[in-house]
């Protein structure tokens, strides 16, 4: 990368609306604006940003895990400013900003598509450590019994609960790979994206305590020259004492039931490719595999 021809530098505050408008191209479920405004990610500390001749051309995050000891990379360039160091250069500044951070390690995901990204990140030091699987079903698939007899058994979160649903979203994943343990403030900001609501989230409850719940998502999705819209399974976890009591399924298909019922007919979630308890019972429920994702490491210190 000439030194000439490429500036990176660390993101400001007066820099939010020529970074929102430079990479509305980058068309991941959550948009890098969005991210760079959740609580406790500090862009000015965690964002560099890359410019040609004034212009942003490229960023790169480090989202910051502390709690268990990781960076996340997110990192994308627009595409006339491919593969001529950008990303490299931007990469390397997010593993000198987890080194400063003194972090075990840095994570980064791509799709399995991606043969640039699976070439290059090993020369710079990382591993394949995971493989979530991308699965896709038709919802018409499901009888409309069971979608309606989950429905009756569930409800939409509540304005107050975030906390509860923090809870046990901590719980339900505790021992999960990769998880990182939420808090009120990050579920309440993410329940507050123009593209979410508290609607979207449905929940099994015994009494007062929510038992289980279905986190769901609505996105456009480009098919031929139009777009339609497609759900999202962003979530679903239940309390890990009630496992094997068919909670999952029960939240699952009441998911599905609402996003039926906003004219949804497709849906997808991903999934840990070792967690195969999860992936029969989507599995057995219809879905398919249509791609995944791989997740790299690179080991620090």
């Amino acid at each position: 990368m000439s030194k000439s021809e490429y500036v990176i530098r660390n993101y400001n505050e007066s820099d939010f609306e020529a970074f929102s408008e430079a990479f509305k191209q980058d068309k991941r479920i959550e948009s890098p604006v969005d991210r760079v405004k959740r609580p406790g990610i500090s862009p000015e500390n965690n964002l560099f940003i890359a410019e040609n001749g004034k212009k942003m051309v490229g960023y790169a995050l480090a989202e910051p895990e502390l709690s268990i000891n990781r960076i996340i990379l997110h990192c994308w360039v627009q595409p006339d400013h491919r593969r001529k160091g950008v990303a490299r250069e931007l990469v390397n500044r997010v593993i000198n900003r987890a080194e400063e951070l003194n972090v075990q390690a840095v994570h980064v995901d791509i799709s399995s598509n991606n043969s640039i990204a699976r070439n290059e990140l090993p020369k710079l030091g990382f591993k394949y450590v995971r493989r979530y699987l991308e699965l896709f079903l038709a919802i018409e698939k499901i009888p409309d019994k069971d979608l309606e007899k989950a429905r009756k058994e569930c409800r939409q979160l509540q304005p107050g609960e975030e906390e509860k649903l923090s809870d046990i979203q901590n719980r339900a994943f505790a021992d999960h790979w990769g998880y990182h343990p939420n808090t009120p403030e990050t579920i309440a900001y993410d329940i507050s994206l123009s593209h979410r609501s508290l609607q979207d989230i449905v929940v099994t409850c015994e009494e007062n305590s929510i038992r289980g719940y279905c986190w769901t998502e609505i996105i456009d999705i480009a098919v031929e020259s139009s777009k339609e819209k497609h759900g999202i399974i962003y979530m679903i976890g239940t309390e890990p004492e009630y496992r094997g009591e068919g909670l999952g399924k029960k939240v699952l298909l009441a998911g599905l039931s609402y996003l039926k019922s906003q004219g949804i007919k497709t849906v997808s979630l991903s999934v840990d490719s070792e967690n195969r308890i999860a992936y029969e019972l989507y599995r057995s429920m219809g879905f398919e595999e249509r791609g995944s994702t791989l997740w790299y490491e690179k080991k620090l210190g």
